[in-house]
């Protein structure tokens, strides 16, 4: 009786660690993507909860069942960062908006509209998400330049410094393409917090720090300006000093503008004050399927607990 005792605790004890390892493991992901975790007093008055919660739920019998959730999740995570590829902790996207609503009275409206800008029809047919989608939608998404990509961030920090180590490798989808929907992280100027779901409706070819080529459409924005005012941007992100409205920027001279525009609105979002030209390092995904209404109980959840 004393042996089988010894050993029922010795897997008590492992199925402690297991999960302080798991649920610590998976709050210091969802709070490090949400920034809010970014400093060391914060991660370690995180670790102490956690710990505090494990043992509660430990000494009450309901732990395995919060390890096994949490355990659950990381798999999940991991999985779809290894064959989705976005650069976001979950590919799954809330829309919050009617910018990419597609009106049932001229449901071709935002054809005509991509059209008036000398983009040609045959083009536009084969855009992906041609029925748009609505507030409260649910998007999956995947890569935004046919890669996966896995990176060790510390919490806290310098955002340059905070990277230890990064890798990529290929997936099956290809790179963002003229008409894809993306999903881009906002720059310092136009504020607002969650990212935006639009579509590119034009990429600026950037080489050697010059104009290289244009797909799609400018719209108010001219070659002269990307050259003289927003490659210059970039130029001062890199050597951190000047106007850098960007969160991330490329390290090099090649690199993409992208041209971004909700179906739903008159003017692309560089146009209408919503955004500066889109560089690569903003892009955190491209929309893939879209889930109806799913998305509303985030939207609920958001209103109530300000997630």
């Amino acid at each position: 009786m004393k042996e089988e005792k010894e050993e029922n605790s010795e897997v008590n004890w492992l199925e402690l660690i297991r999960s302080f390892i798991a649920i610590t493991l998976l709050f210091t992901l969802l709070l490090t993507y949400t920034g809010f975790l970014d400093s060391i007093a914060k991660l370690i008055g995180l670790i102490i909860i956690v710990f505090l919660i494990v043992l509660i739920l430990f000494l009450n019998n309901y732990l395995s069942d919060l390890r096994e959730i949490a355990e659950i999740l990381l798999i999940f995570i991991l999985l779809s960062k290894i064959f989705i590829g976005p650069r976001m902790l979950v590919p799954l996207v809330a829309v919050t908006s009617q910018s990419m609503l597609h009106q049932k009275n001229n449901p071709n409206e935002w054809k005509n509209r991509l059209i008036s800008h000398d983009i040609p029809k045959e083009k536009i047919e084969k855009f992906p998400m041609q029925n748009g989608f609505d507030r409260g939608d649910m998007i999956v998404v995947k890569t935004p330049d046919g890669k996966g990509e896995f990176n060790l961030i510390l919490p806290f920090g310098e955002k340059k410094k905070r990277e230890i180590f990064k890798f990529t490798w290929p997936t099956f989808f290809s790179k963002t393409k003229l008409g894809d929907v993306i999903i881009y992280e906002r720059d310092f100027a136009h504020g607002g917090g969650e990212p935006i779901i639009h579509r590119v409706v034009g990429i600026v070819h950037i080489k050697n720090w010059s104009v290289e080529k244009i797909e799609g459409t400018l719209d108010c924005l001219t070659i002269d300006e990307i050259n003289s005012k927003y490659i210059p941007m970039i130029v001062n992100c890199i050597n951190t000093k000047g106007n850098c409205p960007y969160k991330s920027y490329p390290s090099t001279g090649d690199f993409n503008f992208y041209i971004t525009k909700g179906d739903n609105n008159k003017r692309t979002d560089q146009c209408g004050s919503i955004a500066y030209p889109i560089n690569d390092k903003q892009l955190l995904a491209r929309g893939w399927i879209r889930l109806p209404y799913i998305g509303w109980l985030k939207l609920i959840m958001n209103s109530f607990l300000r997630i």
